[in-house]
């Protein structure tokens, strides 16, 4: 009995330091994935027509970018793609949040502080009602 105590309690103690270890596992995880995203905004409200391709959401980004008054050049963006997945409402259907990254972090930084010029905003010629600029966070 003695002995299956001892063993029962080394069992407990491993486990508890398995815990520890994958919840900092976790963490570090979740510090790379983060920084991974650091040059990445989401852009949420654009309307998606059928058949859509890169090109045109990337299109689309500039003229809406132009919109808030902030005029960057197409080599400035790394790379423009919808998410996939299903809109969480009927309402959302068609506007699938569009993820935007940046060559420079500097440029993801003033169009993310520029986002303020939404308010003010006028997008009558791309469909637009409400338009959000968030950052491209991690679930945790």
């Amino acid at each position: 009995m003695d002995h299956l105590k001892e063993e029962n309690a080394q069992l407990k103690k491993r486990s508890r330091d398995l815990e520890e270890k994958n919840a900092k596992l976790d963490s570090q995880l979740n510090e790379l994935e983060q920084y991974g995203r650091r040059q990445n905004l989401e852009i949420h409200g654009i309307p998606m027509p059928d058949n859509e391709t890169n090109a045109e959401v990337e299109d689309k980004v500039l003229q809406f970018l132009k919109k808030i008054d902030t005029t960057i050049a197409k080599d400035a963006i790394d790379v423009v793609h919808r998410l996939r997945g299903k809109p969480k409402t009927d309402q959302n259907k068609k506007c699938l949040s569009i993820i935007v990254r940046f060559i420079a972090r500097k440029t993801r930084k003033n169009i993310y502080s520029s986002r303020k010029e939404l308010k003010s905003a006028e997008f009558d010629d791309l469909r637009i009602d409400r338009v959000f600029i968030n950052e491209n966070l991690t679930s945790r």
